[in-house]
């Protein structure tokens, strides 16, 4: 997979806690969703997964308890909960920082995942006048482990955070839906936003709040749904990543 690089004009961290330094700054902000958006596939279902397959009872745990927290993720209200009880599974009584042994073993894998594309596109806004944000329900370090080999400068990434909890970590806050809008307040960035990147519906309020709309690998019907929602034209990006174009010809 060739390396996407941000041209030189990268733009400075906003560094915690004091984002607020951003609502100084005049330039244009674009947000990047991240899972399905940048990259095919849910990268903290990837880490998850691989944590509870590594430990035989942490995954016979999980079997046994799917009847009980299964429910959790049919509905939007209840997700946060389902996802925050798999990843407090996956990380209870853990005694290591094991990102980097998953990073090792499958970093590179993961990454012929990610879609040029929207590689390109990232690159490209970084190289304008504008302030590029990657706002995702995933972790913040996974998404950077992910894309530091590949970008030159990793835009600024607010993500869902978490916090220890019965030996383990369980979600604090979930970036989804209108809680990313508020986080991304909560950062000192108001909108309006310039161009907002997703392939979700769930970032409605997102979309809303930006002036353009550029739903991602969407079929007919997600984006029927979103113009009326939204009363207004949007646009649609079809993005694919090697191992799809390998399989498509």
């Amino acid at each position: 997979m060739h390396s996407w690089s941000a041209r030189p004009s990268c733009v400075p961290r906003i560094r915690a806690p004091n984002w607020n330094v951003c609502l100084a700054d005049s330039r244009r902000v674009i947000v990047f969703d991240f899972d399905k958006t940048i990259f095919a596939g849910d990268i903290g279902f990837e880490i998850t997964r691989w944590r509870l397959l590594r430990s035989p009872w942490r995954c016979a745990l999980g079997i046994l308890l799917l009847p009980l927290y299964a429910p959790l993720f049919l509905h939007a209200r209840s997700l946060r909960w389902g996802i925050g009880f798999a990843y407090w599974l996956s990380t209870v009584a853990a005694h290591d920082d094991d990102q980097h042994d998953f990073f090792a073993t499958h970093g590179a894998a993961l990454r012929q995942r990610l879609f040029p594309q929207a590689l390109i596109a990232l690159s490209e806004a970084q190289a304008q006048d504008t302030l590029v944000i990657i706002a995702t329900g995933a972790l913040p370090d996974l998404v950077r482990h992910l894309l530091q080999p590949v970008l030159e400068c990793v835009p600024e990434i607010i993500g869902s955070t978490t916090r220890p909890f019965g030996g383990g970590r369980v979600l604090a806050q979930h970036c989804h839906r209108s809680e990313k809008l508020r986080m991304l307040k909560e950062a000192g960035l108001s909108p309006p936003y310039a161009i907002a990147y997703s392939d979700s519906l769930a970032d409605t309020p997102l979309f809303a709040a930006s002036q353009r709309v550029v739903l991602v690998n969407a079929n007919d019907s997600q984006a029927n749904t979103l113009q009326h929602r939204l009363g207004r034209a949007i646009e649609r990006a079809t993005w694919s990543n090697a191992s799809e174009s390998t399989e498509q010809t």
